[in-house]
């Protein structure tokens, strides 16, 4: 375990390695509602930016939720960074660039 200040920690191996969960996103976009407002309910569960933004933004980085692994089933974990937003892609109608979101495995 790293901490602070350049100091780190040793366990005895009596707890399983925790694993880093790279996820790889594509074809996220934010959706405009018939009002002309950001709307994180259209295609929410598919690639909406905004429904992304928006669980991150309850969650950060300390609060932990389920990931639904396809190899290791349901998997209790955090985002390891911050949500970095990607530029927009010109002229492809509100998608964004491809990006990265790292989530951290959790044991309580």
């Amino acid at each position: 375990m790293t901490m602070g200040g350049g100091y780190s920690f040793d366990t005895d191996g009596s707890f399983p390695p925790l694993r880093i969960f790279n996820l790889k996103f594509t074809g996220f976009r934010y959706y405009v509602n018939s009002d002309g407002e950001v709307d994180a309910e259209i295609n929410k569960d598919i690639n909406n930016m905004k429904a992304l933004e928006d669980f991150y933004r309850d969650h950060l980085t300390h609060k932990t939720f389920i990931y639904n692994h396809p190899v290791y089933g349901d998997v209790k974990v955090r985002f390891k960074d911050p949500l970095n937003i990607p530029e927009g892609i010109t002229g492809a109608g509100g998608v964004l660039e491809s990006f990265d979101v790292k989530l951290k495995e959790v044991f309580a």
